[in-house]
């Protein structure tokens, strides 16, 4: 039986509760007992970019607990609803939805003749209690007992309506408008127009030479002014919404048109203010080590975190030069900003010293041989991070693990360091390579000498796997015992070069994963410590000559 057949059959408290995977009593008490013990929300303004105030109501932990799971339960049950509809049915409503975005609502709108925006007025505060119980008794695809609506409305609704701040308001707001979305698209196919909406942002647009009176019209008091379309206006009041009159704008295509935030004219794009504002900051970031923010809630600027920064960064690359997105973003922040940003993140102020391994696996052995000499005295203060290879790391910063990347990275390093100005955490970024062929090309004449570490530039380092008994190169694997290298999964073998027959033998990422993080095996490490000794000696050599640089630049001159 799925969720959305058990909802239908749940006819009291107890049967819904199970539901929820809260004892009867539990749920009673949340619902009927606690609110008489304290307030359940706490409510607060924050300023909107518009001017004027929103109203946030925050509820309390026992309440956010309850209306995150009534919210898993409803999402489950959507997604139930949506796999027998078709694709059109769910690409309607972009906003509070899985694989969807500002992006996705906005694609739809671009390089069109005309683009009209209107917002619904008191979008959640239109949705009141009885509004919430009557959707999910008489909705088609829900057809709810009474009791169970009104226990589902008793958890979303605060003082009659939805709240702004509960995590279930946008998805039943989303459910409740859906059949506003499917007037909207009939009402927009017969009279030539494409229709998309973000929460209460309904957006319009065509290519036809003079936009539907039925959906908007020139103004005849107010010069350059559209208002709403009869036709238009009535779909949506009979739907239970108001029209904010204040909001509703034409854009025409020789000016600028937005969408949700983004520009729609010719490619999908953010403001060239935002991207310059980005820029600033990221500029102030690696030449003063701080910059400021504008915070909405008290009209002022503060001092920014790096989780800001990176979360506003990501947004503009987030905006890609696929599907007809502009290439200007790539071009300013991808190759320019972001990685000035992420170097200075990583290798220029973090907060602990930083491996570069070769590979994805060798950060993993590394990891596991830490923990497993974790009792040992000698290691006790040897704490690291390890960069992480992803896609937006490898766009933005070159490094998707391997010897060329590398050999790149470190040849440009102290080009990329040098832009930075700002104080630095003082922190030793610490490349580990295999001792092969590589080792050579990096380390040139200095591999010879095979020392523990090779002190770059700066505060970079490079660290080479140690020889094994006689032999005059070494990869990380070759430092687990043989045991463990001949360990048999599914009758396949390990073999660490890439040209594996997959129907004989697993690679290095099931090795890594199956084997060396199991528990299973009992990995023995101890072929590790030299290569852990290398690290802390590069760490150690790097906090020496900090602390020597430091006492010689503030000793008096004679």
């Amino acid at each position: 039986m799925t969720l959305l057949e058990q909802l239908r059959q749940a006819r009291t408290l107890s049967d819904f509760a199970i539901i929820l995977g809260y004892e009867p009593k539990k749920l009673s008490y949340l619902l009927y007992i606690l609110p008489k013990e304290k307030p359940l929300y706490n409510q607060f303004s924050i300023k909107k970019r518009s001017g004027g105030e929103r109203v946030i109501s925050a509820p309390c932990e026992e309440l956010k607990e309850l209306q995150k799971r009534l919210l898993n339960l409803l999402d489950k049950c959507s997604q139930e609803i949506n796999a027998s509809k078709s694709k059109n049915h769910n690409s309607i409503s972009h906003g509070f939805k899985k694989r969807h975005s500002i992006v996705t609502n906005a694609v739809k709108h671009k390089n069109k003749q005309y683009v009209f925006n209107i917002d619904l007025e008191n979008f959640f505060g239109t949705i009141n209690f009885q509004r919430v119980c009557g959707f999910f008794v008489k909705s088609r695809e829900f057809q709810l007992h009474s009791k169970i609506a009104e226990i589902i409305a008793l958890i979303s609704c605060h003082q009659g309506s939805l709240p702004q701040g509960a995590a279930t308001s946008p998805i039943i707001s989303n459910l409740i408008t859906h059949i506003l979305d499917v007037r909207l698209v009939k009402f927009s196919t017969k009279i030539g127009v494409f229709y998309s909406r973000y929460a209460d942002d309904l957006t319009f647009s065509t290519n036809k030479k003079n936009f539907p009176i039925e959906a908007a019209l020139k103004s005849i008091e107010l010069k350059h002014q559209w208002i709403i379309g009869k036709d238009l206006n009535e779909i949506i009041n009979r739907s239970g919404f108001k029209v904010n009159s204040s909001k509703t704008r034409m854009q025409y295509k020789n000016s600028r048109q937005e969408v949700t935030g983004l520009i729609v004219n010719k490619k999908i794009n953010t403001k060239r203010e935002y991207k310059q504002k980005v820029r600033a900051m990221v500029h102030a970031l690696v030449h003063r080590g701080e910059f400021n923010i504008f915070e909405s809630d008290s009209g002022m600027y503060v001092k920014g975190s790096l989780n800001q920064l990176r979360g506003m960064l990501s947004f503009i690359e987030s905006i890609n030069p696929r599907d007809g997105c502009s290439k200007a973003n790539e071009k300013m922040i991808g190759r320019d900003i972001y990685h000035k940003f992420l170097f200075y993140k990583y290798f220029y102020f973090g907060d602990k010293p930083i491996l570069i391994c070769e590979g994805k696996t060798d950060g993993v052995y590394i990891r596991e041989a830490i923990k497993w000499f974790s009792g040992r005295d000698e290691f006790k203060g040897l704490k690291f991070d390890i960069f992480k290879y992803s896609k937006l790391n490898g766009r933005v910063l070159g490094l998707n693990g391997g010897y060329s990347d590398l050999t790149k990275f470190i040849a440009q390093y102290l080009t990329f360091f040098n832009v930075n100005t700002a104080p630095s955490s003082n922190m030793p970024v610490i490349v580990v390579i295999d001792n092969d062929d590589a080792a050579k090309k990096i380390l040139k004449d200095e591999r010879n000498e095979n020392r523990d570490f090779y002190h770059k530039v700066k505060n970079l380092y490079v660290v080479t796997t140690p020889l094994v008994g006689t032999e005059v190169e070494s990869e990380i694997e070759d430092l687990f015992k043989i045991e463990a290298l001949r360990i048999e999964l599914n009758g396949k073998t390990f073999h660490k070069e890439k040209d594996l027959n997959d129907g004989k033998h697993y690679g290095k990422h099931v090795f890594s994963e199956k084997i060396v993080k199991s528990k299973e095996y009992n990995i023995d490490f101890s072929g590790f410590e030299e290569l852990l000794k290398r690290i802390q000696n590069a760490i150690k050599h790097f906090e020496t000559q900090t602390n020597e640089n430091r006492k010689s630049s503030i000793e008096p001159i004679n």
